[in-house]
């Protein structure tokens, strides 16, 4: 049976669902002698169980009896003859006692059966009484009840893993269930009727299991994302799925415009395969995976020589669509990732320029960045920043902050290091400046580190810096 089939068949089960919920509505009652009786179901119900607790108790009894009965109960005496000595022999006394329990088990056991059947009689008799009143015929009593017989076997089918909910055997019950349920729908009463509000919400619980379980059937597994290397699998996936897509139903005559229309929501999803993908989330993921799932089926139909509907291809272009605001905006984490190495490069600089007997180029580089720091720049100018350009701010907040342990933990920095760390923190901020819009405050030369001079590696310099340990002052608007 085709998904397409199955599909029908589970538009069909919300209708049979809707159904039931309309009856079961209109059966709604809160009028006295209704609750009345409906308490007294309830407690004839309460009775059964009851009654069954009681067999059952009585069975285990039994077994135990009849386990100490087999093999019968021994004593030892004392041998006969000139030798003397102890034999075993069957202990009469105790078998007679434990057979007379057993006896006294049997009887109770009857009982209790009977119980479970004079309970059952009078549920059945109550709801018979209540049906009755709400003009319900003998004959709708009985296609009620082989209703929920065929739900009920509906219900543990859906529950089997062995069950083909696809195939012919199980669509046929479905098909009888759906029939049947459309004939009571328009033959039984609408009257307001405890029992038969319970019946066709019991109806309609059973089409929400069933439609579930076939829903689940055809359900295919997520596709997994390959997160490596900043994502680079899942963008070689997906491009290849559209490469098959796209040339199946080129193949097969589909128009110019819905070519183009594929196309260019290929081009959108790799468009973004440079950026940086720091922030991207198990939500993130699964919307990806949603992408990859999806051309995982119209692949699977393109094996099986199934036609590519228009709705499949409205989902892929929907899908491309969500998926390229995800990875456009670099995840749902990205504000909180792209934050971390300036707020640690931001932390190091400071503590650096209190350690370090500065020279003129790094009090230039560190006047530059309390421009950047305080020029009213936002992370969310870096949405779309390249995975190269954010290896870039990294290595330079990792640089920074090697430097500040050095410091902190009683060092020095080489000359070396110091003009790599003044070299890296330039071309960052030319960075921002030239590619993100970043823009630097006006800040007076009193702000920085001008105490000029060697690059000497002592205490002291001629200005603080302002916030000491403060990370990056960028405005948060995520």
């Amino acid at each position: 049976m085709s998904t397409s089939v199955v599909q029908n068949a589970i538009t069909d089960l919300s209708t049979m669902r809707g159904l039931a919920r309309d009856k079961a509505q209109k059966a709604e009652s809160s009028r006295t002698d209704q609750q009345i009786q409906s308490s007294q179901i309830k407690a004839a119900e309460s009775r059964i169980e009851q009654a069954e607790a009681s067999v059952g108790r009585y069975e285990q009894e039994r077994a135990r009896i009849q386990d100490k009965l087999s093999p019968p109960p021994t004593k030892t005496v004392a041998g006969d003859g000139k030798k003397g000595g102890s034999k075993t022999v069957v202990d009469e006394r105790e078998k007679d006692k434990l057979q007379a329990q057993l006896r006294a088990a049997d009887l109770q056991l009857q009982q209790a059966q009977a119980a479970v059947e004079a309970a059952k009689e009078e549920a059945e008799s109550l709801k018979g009484n209540q049906l009755q009143i709400a003009g319900v015929t003998a004959e709708q009593e009985a296609q009620m009840s082989d209703l929920s017989q065929k739900i009920s076997e509906l219900e543990a089918l859906a529950k089997d893993e062995d069950t083909d909910l696809l195939g012919d055997d199980f669509q046929q019950k479905l098909k009888a269930a759906s029939d049947l349920t459309q004939t009571l729908y328009d033959g039984l009463p609408d009257s307001a009727n405890g029992d038969l509000a319970l019946f066709w919400n019991e109806i309609g619980d059973g089409f929400d299991f069933i439609q579930g379980k076939i829903t689940d059937f055809i359900t295919p597994d997520p596709v997994p994302v390959d997160t490596e290397n900043n994502y680079a699998g899942f963008f070689n996936d997906a491009s290849s799925g559209f490469d098959k897509i796209i040339s199946h139903v080129e193949g097969e005559g589909a128009s110019p415009e819905v070519i183009l229309e594929l196309q260019a929501k290929q081009a959108l999803i790799e468009g973004n395969r440079n950026s940086y993908f720091g922030g991207m989330t198990g939500s993130d993921d699964i919307q990806l995976s949603s992408l990859l799932t999806h051309m995982g089926v119209l692949s699977d139909k393109i094996d099986a020589g199934e036609d590519i509907t228009a709705e499949d291809l409205n989902l892929l272009s929907d899908l491309a669509d969500d998926t390229n605001v995800t990875l456009q905006f670099g995840g749902g984490a990205f504000l909180d990732a792209v934050a971390k190495p300036f707020e640690t490069a931001g932390a190091a600089l400071d503590n650096i320029a209190e350690n370090f007997d500065s020279n003129s180029n790094f009090a230039a580089l560190y006047q530059r960045m309390e421009g950047i720091f305080e020029g009213g720049n936002s992370y969310d100018q870096l949405y779309g920043v390249t995975n190269a350009d954010m290896q870039q701010f990294q290595d330079f907040a990792q640089l920074s902050f090697e430097i500040s342990q050095a410091f902190q933990n009683g060092g020095s920095a080489s000359e070396a290091q110091m003009q790599q760390l003044i070299n890296s923190g330039n071309a960052v901020i030319n960075n921002l400046e030239t590619n993100y819009g970043f823009q630097s405050a006006n800040i007076g030369n009193n702000n920085g580190n001008n105490n000029g001079g060697g690059n000497n590696n002592g205490g002291g310099h001629s200005s603080q810096p302002r916030g000491g340990g403060r990370g990056i002052r960028y405005t948060n608007t995520g």
